[in-house]
């Protein structure tokens, strides 16, 4: 996957703006606030339809642009077979997502056309967050390469919602309450099953890749790291698991078993990360997860993904940088963007490691 062209308009602290990339490296450069991070978010958006900050799309349109219902931002992308995309949302139409002027009923028909794997500085969070943060992960990665799982996940989620909703009705008469209950928890099972078995067989391939790219980036051949699945059903099935737990969920109002409780453990030498290991290693862990998924994405759809890499030098030691960069050289890696603070810093790198690369100096929203 290689991104010609970028033009955004209204979006975030940019109003109107056009970018040309390079084929292998872009370097991002400017000082903290200027915008250089919303260049990448705006990637993101093309590849996922939403902000990778979880920030509502009305909240995107840029601040002086903001003024009623016709206020709106668009991002257009152009990529080396000239596929032309185009996300547009303002207030009254809600969002539109369009492939060379075919409009998407629905915008999960897209998910894969980019595909991207990112690394930001709140991306620590998957390794010391809660377990939310960790399924996005797992999710984000199989959604990107499987369409089976994506329409189980959708489904799963959306028929949760009501169960979460129906949970919380304590006017309800309680026969009921049970009788919907079951009718929700029958719909559920197939596609739980269908997420919980797929989440295995990812995790099975990725962990030799995640310890590979472990020992690629810090030099240490006898560190473990390991990827371990917590399945919150265990043994049983979904409905037996549901049944069991039947009276705790409606006395609580929450759903308390299924996909959307499961957590994944990062473990270091037989140790959870999250709570024993240093911040360095905790670094190199997150390094090696997004190198991992990258490489696992690429495999199985055979193409490339975009790798956007914001501010990730910072408090890196020159050895760790330098591996980064001799890795990212290799022949699996395309079209990547860094952005940082220091200009100087990530060309210096990008020279060592013999990038081919074009420069992009970002001052309040505008390129210098």
């Amino acid at each position: 996957m290689i991104l010609k062209e970028l033009r955004i308009r209204y979006f975030k602290n940019y109003e109107s703006v056009d970018f040309f990339f390079h084929p292998q490296l872009n370097l991002i450069s400017g000082n903290n606030g200027m915008g250089k991070t919303n260049i990448l978010d705006a990637i993101y958006f093309m590849a996922f339809g939403k902000s990778y900050y979880s920030i509502s799309d009305k909240k995107l349109i840029h601040f002086d642009h903001v003024k009623d219902d016709s206020a709106f931002f668009r991002i257009e992308s152009i990529d080396e077979v000239d596929c032309h995309y185009v996300f547009s949302f303002n207030a009254l139409r809600k969002k539109v997502v369009s492939k060379d002027k075919q409009v998407y009923d629905k915008i999960s028909e897209h998910i894969g056309n980019i595909p991207l794997v990112s690394i930001f500085p709140e991306d620590i969070d998957i390794i010391k967050g809660d377990s939310s943060i960790r399924r996005r992960f797992i999710d984000n990665t199989i959604c990107q390469s499987d369409r089976e799982y994506l329409r189980a996940l959708l489904y799963y989620n959306k028929v949760l919602k009501r169960k979460r909703e129906l949970l919380k009705q304590f006017s309800m008469r309680y026969e009921d309450k049970i009788l919907l209950l079951k009718k929700y928890d029958f719909e559920l099972s197939q596609p739980a099953a269908i997420i919980i078995q797929k989440r295995s067989e990812f995790l099975t391939t990725f962990n030799s890749l995640l310890t590979d790219f472990y020992h690629r980036i810090c030099n240490a051949d006898l560190e473990t790291v390991l990827a371990k699945y917590k399945v919150s059903i265990e043994e049983e099935g979904y409905l037996e698991a549901v049944e069991n737990q039947r009276k705790n969920e409606i006395q609580r109002g929450r759903a308390l078993v299924g996909p959307h409780k499961d957590d994944i453990d990062f473990q270091l030498m037989g140790q959870s990360a999250k709570y024993y290991s240093s911040q360095g290693q905790q670094k190199s862990i997150l390094f090696a997860l997004k190198l991992a998924q990258y490489e696992y994405i690429r495999s199985v759809i055979d193409r490339k993904p975009l790798l956007l890499l914001d501010d990730i030098f910072d408090k890196l030691d020159q050895n760790r940088i330098d591996n980064l960069m001799d890795l990212l050289r290799g022949e699996s890696f395309g079209q990547i963007f860094i952005t940082d603070t220091d200009a100087m810093r990530i060309q210096e790198a990008a020279e060592k490691a013999d990038f081919k690369f074009l420069n992009f100096n970002i001052r309040e929203g505008k390129q210098v």
